[in-house]
């Protein structure tokens, strides 16, 4: 079977990132702040031909005398592109040498796969852990390293795996009838599709003692997704 395609990939990611550590005289307190930007810019293009029936299975182009007709031999082209933007700003905040810890972050993201109605996301998250070993009630237990509870709460986003989502595609069937070859659509226009957004909590302890040499792990976590896709 002669083949001739030409497939073109472009992609371009850039990550910029800013970090703020101030010096603190008190060294009860830690403060640092970061914020982080992403960008992608991912595209195609191809061309192939691919035909059957030549005069010479010497004859690899398909430019020579043959046929298209099978439905495996194919002539087709397209092209795609979709382009993201994110960015991330955080902070934690420590007091009395890490005896309390704070975290809070707020992402932001936009993707081309989605309408214009909904093609920007928010979503924030933030955790606490309190180390209660340090606490001077706590000091007078034995062996014991570390023993702290955390919570936390966040939201993740996820854009939808195919490009153009919000506009009606048609496409034509494999044969045709009386030279003519009918038309129909291949997917459905979704211009109200929100971000698929994972909601998770969590609440956990960590036990250490015996400088190190027993260690406990406790968690409990729960997901759930918001604006679930579908792939039909």
């Amino acid at each position: 079977r002669p083949y001739d395609g030409d497939i073109d990939v472009y992609n371009l990611t850039t990550i910029s990132s800013l970090a703020y550590t101030p010096f603190m005289k008190n060294e009860n307190h830690n403060f640092s702040a970061y914020f982080n930007f992403f960008t992608s810019d991912y595209k195609t293009m191809n061309q192939e031909v691919m035909t059957s029936n030549t005069a010479s299975s010497l004859l690899q182009t398909p430019v020579a005398g043959s046929r298209t007709q099978n439905e495996e031999l194919r002539l087709v082209s397209g092209s795609s592109q979709t382009r993201s933007l994110g960015a991330v700003l955080g902070a934690s905040y420590s007091f009395l040498k890490d005896r309390y810890i704070l975290n809070a972050t707020l992402r932001g993201d936009a993707n081309s796969r989605f309408g214009p109605n909904y093609r920007y996301g928010m979503f924030p998250s933030v955790s606490f852990r309190w180390r209660l070993s340090d606490e001077k009630f706590m000091r007078g237990i034995k062996n014991l390293d570390d023993l702290s509870f955390r919570a936390s709460y966040g939201e993740s986003g996820e854009a939808p795996r195919q490009d153009y989502s919000f506009f009606n595609r048609y496409s034509t069937y494999s044969w045709s009838y009386l030279g003519q070859t009918g038309v129909f659509p291949s997917t459905m226009e979704l211009k109200n599709l929100k971000w698929q957004t994972i909601k998770g909590t969590n609440v956990g302890a960590n036990v250490s003692m015996w400088q190190g040499r027993l260690r406990f792990d406790f968690d409990v976590s729960r997901n759930r997704t918001v604006d679930l896709f579908f792939n039909g």
